[in-house]
Parts: structure tokens; C-alpha cells; sequence
């Protein structure tokens, strides 16, 4: 088994890209806030990255996406990506 560090909570959960159920990057979601602050609108957002309109929606204003406030190692199987 290898230990990898991953993002975590105040609560020690995972969060962000770390998150087990993760379907964007940390990176693809910046980028994702960048391009709605451009005028960007949702459906074409949720296309782009392949997630719902109102998964878009809800990553931009802050209420899906936690950002990790602290690291932690954890195992993670060979061949998964945490």
C-alpha cells in the first residue's frame, strides 16, 4: 500500500481534488471560476468539464468545493489517484 498527502478539512475529511468522488482538479476548478468570471455560462461550463449545470453553479459559489485548509498522509492503493 502507498501513503500519499491529501487535502483535508477543519473535520479531517477530504476535500478538494483528494475527495474520493473528486471529478474535477483543484486546477480544473479554478479554472472553471476563472471562465464564469469571463461571462462563461453555465451550460457551456458544464460542457466544457463535463459536469452538471448545476454542479458548475454550485463549485463557483463556494458551496460544493471545500478548499483544504491542512495536509495528511493516507493510503491510497497502487494504481488509484486519491
Amino acid at each position: 500500500m502507498v501513503r500519499t498527502l491529501v487535502g483535508v478539512n477543519e473535520n479531517n475529511r477530504r476535500v478538494g481534488e483528494s475527495h474520493p468522488q473528486a471529478k474535477l482538479t483543484d486546477r480544473d476548478a479554478e479554472r472553471l471560476q476563472e471562465l464564469r468570471e469571463q461571462g462563461m455560462g453555465w451550460g457551456k461550463l458544464a460542457a466544457v468539464f463535463d459536469i452538471s449545470k448545476s454542479q458548475a453553479r454550485r463549485i463557483c459559489l463556494g458551496q460544493k468545493r471545500q478548499v483544504a485548509t491542512r495536509w495528511r498522509s493516507a493510503p491510497t492503493s497502487e494504481g488509484r489517484t486519491p
